[in-house]
């Protein structure tokens, strides 16, 4: 599955990737052509604040996940 997020502050950042540690699946961040492990702070600190980014999860869609990230999703096109 894939969800297009940001995260605007340093906290949005810790609480992001503590949820996203606590799944046993992959779970990669896509900025443009970088990848990173959205389980990796430095990482997703590294890519920037207020930036569009795709989330891909490689599980099969679950409705508790999507509940976890819903504050992070993007409307935008």
């Amino acid at each position: 599955m894939r969800y297009k997020i940001i995260l605007t502050t340093v906290q949005d950042v810790c609480e992001f990737v503590k949820k996203m540690s606590r799944y046993p699946f992959d779970i990669d961040l896509y900025y443009g052509h970088i990848v990173l492990d959205a389980k990796s702070i430095m990482g997703v600190l590294a890519v920037g604040l207020n930036k569009q980014m795709e989330l891909c999860v490689h599980a099969d869609r679950t409705t508790v996940f999507e509940h976890e990230i819903g504050q992070y999703m993007c409307l935008c096109a």
